[in-house]
């Protein structure tokens, strides 16, 4: 259904995608599709598995509201959407967290074709939380001001996108450790095939991302399933310089079929999402006599030597993506995300800040301190 903000708009042109026939709305001079399906539910068999095209439709499908986000960290399914660096639990009509989450928004100002510029946004969050569809990611003001083509994208998350199976269930899980980045790349494979519809220009795409975003955009360049499916890139605060070992990342998934009392893939198929959930909080605390590190690790992407076959910008960039301009930066205003949330926000004394910041820094903490006041003396 619809909502409010929706109901009375102009409908667009049917656009005949790839996977079928799709309507969306208008919104000042934009065409908006939002709740765009790219890949099929990964529930059941497909789970833990490489995301498959959905099943193609016939009849025109409504593109006018925001499709589920993804199983948030820490959250189960059925939950609000939130999450740090990229939820917005407050937004209105923002849909409850599904493992069924495969969906992508689409804003352009026409469906002709004039060849714009590409941009697809990967969301913050890290990679257990966040959504493409909060309402601090609305692609319409660049579409507006730029003339480009905004793609924003939801995709698999945590346990359910980067639970490294391959090393336990065999060849058939070879890249469950990669499944949300696989769904990643099936977008930009949606984007190749269907957004000069959208009058786009699927040889000018660029990816990018801030935070958790910006990591994803460093996989991507290390992985051969994305080579040639983007022209360009830009990194925001989250240069991704490693990923998770693939010896780590299976310590961690035993870890998670040892809580869960699992040990079978049709069982680990079969589970209860909430259940998969709930255990993957409780599953890094078992690494604790293993590895300190891994106490500590999170379900994120793995070098599991196939669809990552190592580390996308450690010892050095990947040779794959040499000829991709990339912009890397820091988001100038990027803490306040985190720091908002702190009891003392807004009141921190000299002594205080210091004290904070000898924590991060070390005996580096007096000349960062003077280099930021040279730099803001106001």
């Amino acid at each position: 259904m619809a909502d409010d903000q929706t109901l009375g708009a102009a409908r667009t042109a049917i656009v005949t995608t790839s996977n079928g026939p799709i309507c969306g709305y208008r919104e000042d001079r934009l065409h908006v599709f939002k709740g765009v399906r790219y890949g099929a539910p990964p529930i059941g068999a497909l789970r833990f598995k490489p995301p498959a095209r959905p099943t193609p439709w016939t009849s025109t499908a409504d593109a006018v509201t925001l499709g589920a986000p993804a199983v948030q960290g820490g959250s189960v399914p059925g939950e609000a959407a939130g999450g740090r660096s990229g939820g917005d639990p407050a937004a209105p009509g923002q849909p409850v967290s599904s493992e069924d989450c495969l969906f992508l928004n689409v804003w352009t100002q026409g469906l002709d074709t004039a060849r714009r510029p590409v941009m697809v946004w990967l969301h913050g969050g890290g990679f257990a939380a966040g959504s493409g569809g909060a309402a601090m990611y609305d692609g319409g003001n660049l579409a507006r001001r730029g003339d480009v083509v905004t793609v924003t994208v939801n995709h698999r998350l945590n346990v359910f996108g980067y639970l490294h199976l391959g090393d336990i269930f065999g060849a058939e899980y070879s890249a469950s450790g990669q499944a949300g980045m696989l769904d990643i790349v099936m977008v930009l494979e949606w984007v190749r095939d269907n957004i000069s519809k959208f009058g786009g220009d699927p040889a000018n795409v660029t990816i990018f991302g801030e935070s958790g975003g910006g990591a994803k955009v460093s996989m991507l360049l290390a992985m051969p399933a994305a080579h040639g499916l983007f022209h360009k890139a830009i990194i925001q605060s989250g240069p991704g310089l490693r990923a998770v070992p693939r010896d780590r990342a299976t310590a961690l998934a035993k870890a998670l079929l040892d809580e869960l009392k699992i040990t079978d893939a049709a069982a680990l198929q079969a589970a209860p999402g909430d259940v998969i959930a709930r255990a993957a909080t409780e599953a890094p605390r078992a690494l604790a006599p293993i590895d300190d590190a891994a106490r500590n690790a999170s379900f994120s992407p793995c070098v599991d030597g196939n669809a990552l076959p190592g580390h996308p910008f450690h010892p050095e960039a990947p040779a794959m993506s040499r000829d991709i301009p990339v912009m890397i930066g820091t988001n100038k205003d990027e803490s306040t995300l985190f720091l908002r949330g702190a009891p003392d926000f807004g009141t921190v004394t000299e002594e205080k800040l210091r004290e904070r910041t000898v924590r991060s820094a070390g005996d580096k903490a007096d000349a960062l301190l003077g280099a930021l006041r040279a730099l803001h003396p106001d």
